[in-house]
């Protein structure tokens, strides 16, 4: 291998770091519900009032919610209630 094709390897590999967070899936609804433990409405509600993740939508009427924002939100709350 050439020191030119070696510097170009090593620029790309800075241009382009490893990610380490961890895959991101989208939930539906009903995983939102029993993750969290509350209601849909309640859910709707939270997020009006932008004390929720928004939902995303993929495509069509679907609405996901990302794991990762979920999940911070009910850590945030054990911390609240503790």
């Amino acid at each position: 291998m050439s020191v030119t094709a070696r510097v170009e390897l090593s620029a790309l590999a800075d241009a382009y770091p490893p990610s380490p967070a961890p895959r991101d899936r989208l939930l539906p609804l009903k995983e939102v519900i029993t993750m969290t433990g509350i209601g849909k409405t309640m859910i709707y509600r939270l997020m009006q009032q932008e004390r929720f993740p928004q939902q995303y939508k993929p495509g069509g009427y679907a609405s996901r919610w990302s794991e990762a924002e979920v999940r911070h939100w009910v850590a945030e709350q054990r911390g609240r209630a503790a």
